[in-house]
């Protein structure tokens, strides 16, 4: 099994949304690595199943279970799954989301509503049906956006709906600091995902200029700030919003 020295997430139990590919299949093997048990959700089973043989094969632990977080009675069924199988969670981190172009005045409500049943609403939902589950030490890690700090023309609809995850991360993290649950968010900017279609080599080069340090992110620095966040090295940090995103916000 490859893993790390130091097993930051020994023993710990962690359920990825969007878990499949991208950022959430990066986040998961290297949970697996730092010693986590990991339950990857997502629509596409197919995907599911291949990052879950990669966890196996390097001697993981690795849960599947196929579901529409932008669905509440899906979120419940998850989070029974999950249960069920690890017995508690101490790592939620609400990776799913999806992007669309868009400005205000020709964004169809078709999107609108897409974008924030995703992107907010399934970060709420799954929260809600996790927290009962969660004991002091647990964190929720939530996945916004550099464009939920700093929208840019054409993004309007995104960029508000991940201003609200970034809002929703720090009323969760008032609201359950009493109970020694954390809640911080990460905001990446433009990472090499799926997400950018087959376009995505052209895109990329293109996107490196637009950041100060002249190149995009990978899916792993992603996951490593989601590490650091979820470890007990982050035990006194909350409510954070930890910009992952080559000195774009600044620039």
């Amino acid at each position: 099994m490859i893993v790390s020295d130091i097993m930051r997430l020994k023993g710990k139990k962690a359920i990825i949304s969007g878990g499949g590919s991208g950022i959430g299949k990066a986040t998961a093997l290297l949970f697996s690595r730092e010693g986590a048990t990991v339950c990857i959700t997502g629509r596409d089973e197919n995907k599911l199943a291949a990052t879950a043989k990669l966890l196996r094969d390097e001697g993981g632990i690795c849960h599947t279970v196929e579901g529409d977080i932008s669905i509440e009675a899906d979120c419940t069924r998850i989070a029974d799954f999950a249960n069920r199988l690890m017995g508690g969670i101490d790592i939620l981190f609400n990776n799913a989301g999806i992007y669309r172009f868009g400005n205000v005045s020709d964004t169809d409500e078709s999107t609108w509503d897409s974008l924030f049943d995703i992107n907010l609403k399934g970060c709420q939902l799954m929260s809600k049906a996790l927290i009962p589950s969660m004991e002091k030490g647990a964190v929720i890690l939530n996945n916004a956006s550099s464009l939920g700090i700093k929208p840019v023309p054409n993004t309007a609809a995104y960029s508000a709906s991940k201003a609200a995850m970034i809002s929703l991360t720090k009323s969760m993290a008032l609201e359950l600091a009493g109970k020694g649950i954390r809640a911080n968010c990460i905001c990446p900017a433009v990472v090499r995902t799926p997400i950018h279609g087959k376009n995505s080599d052209k895109l990329m080069e293109d996107m490196a200029k637009l950041h100060p340090l002249g190149v995009v992110g990978e899916p792993e620095d992603i996951a490593y700030a989601a590490l650091f966040l979820a470890s007990d090295e982050a035990r006194w940090i909350t409510g954070v919003v930890l910009p992952v995103d080559g000195g774009i916000s600044c620039a």
